[in-house]
């Protein structure tokens, strides 16, 4: 369609030819005719992209659709600067055609905006009226006794202002819902500069008598500005960011309309040189706008970052308080300060690793697990920092505490078994192997086996450590187990030092057996 109507734009005064020798030169063509070919090709490529990614989904097709019809009314508005001879007739139907996909883009938006990113309070009717309201409309202005295709500006205003009061229906109902409030800002922002730039410089002008600013084929540009939002919004494209980019649409659009406004008043009012006009327009823009702006900027949308220092203060503070209730609210107040989530909600149940989820929507967070080993190995640093060699009897009585913490609240009990020659020192190497292997399989526990109790049995020779863990779970699968990460790792590091790994199925459930060689330090 686009190159069909590039061959219709180029052909000559004299009648339709093939030749490309009798075609009209592109400067003798007015712009006018690629501004509106460009913007329409770019708004079907982008609104079918979408369609692509998600051909299910009710508000991309009605996006595409929309699309469509802003490529149909580009692509019939330019009529004008065709010098091909054309009948009456044909001129009448590239009219009809300009007219029916303008009043559809409205419709079609409308409908959009009353089902996304919620569904608005009866939108069901609504759609039928807009629909009904604005095509009755469209077609009488369009075909029979009442045809005036001039009526099409009236018609797209008010089509314009019914997306507007949409768009602000779903900001103000999506209140509640983080995750619809962020995109129903990006959208909202879009899509009132886009269509609040053609309404202002085009359609509003012309429905109240007095001409276009702009010619209405360059402002349809303007657009494309929706197009893009839209696409962005619809397919959710770091959604927590599009308050901010909202923000930004914000304020660069002010700025130039700022320098316009700023610009005409000197021309019209003061009657200085354009050129002149211009350069003080700017020198204001810069002293008086800009710094404006960034307060603002700084005030609404930027904040404070935490230093990796200060940050690691507020977790030590927060995971030393005296009492769960107080850590809790700690915790909180910790997350809500370092990542602003638009909704910060505890999780009806543990989460076992932390991740992105929903589309990047939320953020399950496995802090408790990750700060009790950080802790953990922060405390042996600290108390063996002096010593090359770690004595077995603390190492381990530590970590037997630890790990009957860890089970307690998931109603799993600990027995555990040691057994070793009195007075044995070990490398850090070896004490840091064997601390891993129990904490994992501890964490496999909890998260897979449904168990209620976890059996850790210690055997330490002058030369070698045997580890044998098994709960009472669910078992595993031999043929199809497959190691998660956390084993993987373990199971490389304990082969790495010339030792044996092994998953099996116990008495009940899984049992994890490792054998490796160590160095027996000296006293």
């Amino acid at each position: 369609m686009f190159l069909g109507m590039v061959l219709v734009a180029l052909q000559p005064a004299t009648g339709w030819s093939w030749s490309p020798e009798h075609w009209r030169p592109l400067d003798e063509t007015h712009p006018a005719i690629w501004a509106s070919l460009f913007t329409g090709l770019l708004a079907w490529l982008i609104s079918s992209w979408v369609w692509a990614l998600k051909p299910g989904h009710i508000p991309a097709m009605l996006f595409a659709a929309s699309g469509f019809a802003t490529l149909a009314f580009c692509f019939s508005s330019f009529a004008p600067w065709i010098a091909v001879p054309m009948n009456e007739e044909t001129v009448a139907w590239i009219w009809a055609v300009n007219i029916l996909g303008a009043s559809a883009f409205g419709i079609i938006m409308t409908c959009l905006f009353l089902i996304y990113p919620s569904r608005l309070p009866n939108w069901k009717w609504l759609s039928v009226l807009t629909v009904f309201g604005f095509g009755s409309w469209t077609l009488l202005r369009t075909f029979g006794l009442f045809q005036d295709f001039a009526e099409v500006q009236r018609i797209t205003t008010f089509e314009m202002l019914a997306i507007v009061i949409a768009v602000i229906w779903q900001f103000r109902s999506s209140a509640s819902d983080p995750r619809r409030r962020a995109i129903a800002a990006w959208l909202g922002a879009s899509t009132l500069l886009g269509a609040g730039a053609f309404i202002a410089t085009v359609a509003a002008p012309i429905t109240l008598g007095f001409s276009a600013f702009i010619l209405e084929n360059y402002a349809f540009s303007f657009f494309l500005v929706i197009y893009i939002g839209l696409a962005i919004g619809l397919m959710r494209y770091r959604l927590f960011d599009l308050g901010s980019w909202a923000y930004r649409l914000v304020f660069y659009a002010s700025a130039s309309i700022a320098l316009i406004l700023l610009d005409i008043v000197l021309v019209s009012i003061l009657a200085l040189d354009p050129g002149q006009a211009l350069g003080i327009s700017l020198l204001l823009i810069a002293i008086a706008y800009l710094p404006v702006r960034d307060f603002l900027w700084r005030r609404i949308v930027q904040r404070r970052r935490a230093t990796d220092d200060d940050l690691f203060h507020l977790v030590l503070d927060t995971a030393f308080r005296p009492t769960e209730q107080e850590r809790a609210a700690g915790w909180k107040t910790l997350l809500q300060d370092h990542f602003h989530p638009l909704e910060l909600a505890e999780a009806e149940v543990a989460v076992a690793e932390p991740g992105i989820g929903r589309e990047g929507i939320s953020l399950p967070d496995r802090k408790d697990a990750m700060i009790r080993d950080t802790l953990a190995d922060l405390r042996d640093v600290i108390n063996n920092a002096q010593s090359p060699v770690l004595p077995l009897d603390e190492v381990l009585a530590d970590l037997r505490a630890e790990t009957a913490e860890r089970l307690e609240p998931h109603g799993v009990s600990l027995r555990w078994s040691l057994q070793a020659e009195a007075g044995i020192r070990l490398v850090p190497s070896t004490i840091h192997t064997f601390r891993s292997l129990v904490r994992e399989a501890a964490s496999n526990t909890i998260k897979h086996a449904g168990a209620k109790r976890l059996d850790v049995h210690l055997r330490v020779t002058p030369h070698k450590v045997e580890v044998a863990i098994e709960d009472d779970g669910s078992g595993v699968d031999l043929a199809t187990a497959r190691l998660g990460q956390g084993l993987a790792n373990m199971k490389a590091r304990v082969e790495g030092m010339g030792g044996e790994f092994t998953l099996a199925q116990g008495t009940s459930g899984a049992r994890l057996l490792a054998e490796f060689p160590h160095e027996v330090a000296g006293p």
